[in-house]
């Protein structure tokens, strides 16, 4: 292809077709589909199908890659215990409250708490014995509804007989 051609692609088919500069900016028939297509006036630039992938660039450093991570140390002697002087229960030596008694190990003062009623988390007794009640009566509906249904399937009812009317017309 001479460098001074014009190159295009032709709107019908699709395909490459050169054409001489001097019929720039006029019409022309394709060699390819023979239909007629416009040459444009200037050198059309054509890029490969399969363009090489470029690389996008570097991201920048925000901050400096994080210093490596040391190897855990031996492990630690466990903490060492103390006694509460209220009530001698066991406390860790950061210690602050002893939750047992209360007592405060920085100002020397027990807590005062007040005196609530123990949360009922259980159903009363009374409601239990309600809700038993209540419970055996439903079981034993049901076993007698079962009863009676075991018992139509194997014994069907007889089938009711036809009634006699007085007729005139029967004599």
């Amino acid at each position: 292809m001479d460098s001074e051609e014009i190159s295009f692609v032709c709107p019908h088919c699709a395909r490459r077709v050169t054409a001489d500069p001097s019929l720039a900016g006029s019409e022309m028939t394709c060699p390819h589909c023979q239909k007629t297509c416009h040459v444009p006036r200037r050198k059309i630039q054509f890029q490969s199908r399969d363009p090489a992938p470029s690389r996008p660039p570097p991201l920048p450093l925000l901050a400096p890659p994080p210093p490596p991570v040391e190897p855990p140390a031996a492990p630690a002697d466990p903490p060492r215990q103390r006694k509460c002087p209220q009530c001698r229960t066991q406390l860790e030596e950061a210690a602050v409250l002893c939750v047992q008694c209360g007592y405060n190990l920085q100002t020397g003062k027990t807590l005062a708490t007040s005196q609530s009623a123990p949360v009922e988390t259980a159903v009363p007794a009374r409601n239990q014995s309600f809700l038993r009640l209540v419970f055996i009566v439903v079981t034993v509906v049901c076993l007698l509804r079962l009863l009676l249904y075991l018992g139509e399937r194997n014994h069907p009812a007889a089938p009711v007989p036809a009634t006699k009317t007085n007729s005139p017309a029967a004599h």
